[in-house]
């Protein structure tokens, strides 16, 4: 019920750029969990567990987030398992959507979009 009412990354876009935000702020965090178990195979062909992460030691979701510049949470992606790195994350959950709106509304972060 909470994610159907919660705005989608466009409408959160649409919002700073109404409210005439600065810049607004990403970052991902990693969420721990001990119910998934799902393997993948890596890079080098290995078999792992998608949902393990190597930065947390532990199974964890990927999430990432989109604030205001005093901290308000706008948006806040679905999950994504905790082997996927953030930098990827952000490329695959965010960049497509601000993409066009990077013009008028900075992103900065850690890394480059």
């Amino acid at each position: 019920m909470l994610a159907a009412k919660a705005p989608t990354l466009r409408e959160a876009l649409d919002k700073a750029v109404e409210q005439g935000l600065p810049y607004l702020i990403l970052d991902g965090t990693l969420i721990s969990s001990d119910r998934c178990a799902d393997k993948k195979t890596s890079r080098k062909g290995k078999e792992i567990d998608k949902w393990y992460s190597g930065k947390a030691h532990e199974p964890a979701g990927n999430v990432q987030a989109l604030a205001a510049p005093g901290g308000v949470p706008l948006w806040v992606s679905d999950v994504l398992p905790g082997s996927t790195h953030d930098l990827t994350a952000a490329r695959e959950l965010v960049l497509p959507g601000a993409r066009p709106y990077l013009k008028d509304l900075p992103i900065p972060g850690r890394f480059r979009l």
